[in-house]
């Protein structure tokens, strides 16, 4: 079995790009080894095998790498479709306002909530209700000339469908928070199941993933992924066309650096912004490289400033 190396998703064996992210596999090629020589240090760890992975990276489908991406669109900001009625809240309301003016903003706001245990604010700094009400199934099947009724979010013109996609993408945004806490809390893989396990070793597991540990965390800096794509017309018609997906004015992508516990780790997110307001997408860079589990990815300050400036 074969993975797209964008975005983790299972690699069909006659298709020449990824179902899921669209990403060319001809042209992946090229532009992974070109970034790993900019940066060496960074994981492409091969995802897929855990089902929380394939879950995440139904949402993910939208983000692919940039660099090799044939697909292009004007920014475009889709008629807003209904909004979702669902019982689920993000609590967005709690920590709207001009606290997110900037993709740097969400981004410490996100792993501010983290640290803290706060779920809501955590939760709040995700774009779940937006999603829900503004998600373009049309958009999506056109850029990547296909429909996977089974990995799409439905239409959102649809009530019922829209309070379905706002659990859908708050699962995917849990499970990438989850980890990225049990990757550093726990010396365990957060992408394949841990056996034989006992009694004693179940304890002891969830002793080590108390978050309360996570209090010391600090954002050290945040960054654009790589610069030199960050004024790149592919790189900007290819965040346009994702951003008309999830019928946002603007997409973008950040890696941030985190001191914890005398250590440095890199974490990855995509952000989406509505109007003002910047909001967390997913955890996940795919110019960087980080995998769609969300798990922290070690990493010196050296390293990510190479990494940044590549």
């Amino acid at each position: 079995m074969k993975f797209c190396p964008s975005c983790g998703f299972e690699r069909f064996t006659n298709t020449a790009s990824c179902a899921s992210c669209g990403a060319d596999f001809r042209r992946t090629a090229e532009a992974m080894v070109e970034a790993t020589a900019a940066a060496p240090s960074r994981s492409r760890r091969r995802v897929g095998v855990a089902i929380c992975a394939l879950v995440a990276a139904v949402v993910v489908s939208g983000g692919i790498l940039a660099a090799c991406s044939g697909n292009s669109a004007a920014p475009t900001t889709p008629a807003a479709a209904p909004a979702a009625s669902g019982a689920l809240s993000s609590n967005a309301a709690s920590v709207a306002g001009p606290t997110r003016a900037t993709p740097e903003d969400a981004v410490h706001q996100y792993l501010t909530a983290f640290a803290s245990n706060n779920a809501s604010q955590l939760l709040g700094a995700c774009a779940i209700d937006e999603v829900s009400a503004h998600f373009q199934f049309e958009a999506q099947a056109t850029r990547l000339a296909a429909i996977m009724p089974n990995q799409f979010l439905l239409p959102t013109g649809y009530a019922f469908y829209a309070d379905l996609d706002k659990y859908g993408q708050a699962y995917v945004n849990f499970n990438q928070v989850r980890g990225l806490a049990l990757s550093l809390l726990t010396s365990q893989p957060v992408d394949q199941p841990i056996v034989p396990i006992t009694a004693d070793q179940a304890q002891q597991y969830v002793k080590s993933a108390d978050p309360s540990q996570l209090a010391g965390l600090k954002v050290v800096e945040t960054k654009f992924p790589i610069a030199k794509f960050a004024a790149d017309s592919k790189t900007l018609a290819n965040f346009a066309a994702q951003a008309k997906v999830y019928g946002a004015d603007e997409l973008t992508e950040r890696l941030a650096l985190v001191a914890w516990n005398g250590k440095d780790y890199a974490v990855g997110f995509t952000l989406v912004r509505y109007g003002g307001d910047w909001k967390v997408l997913n955890q996940v860079s795919n110019l960087a490289g980080t995998p769609v589990t969300g798990a922290a990815q070690p990493v010196t300050q050296s390293g990510f400033d190479a990494s940044v400036a590549g």
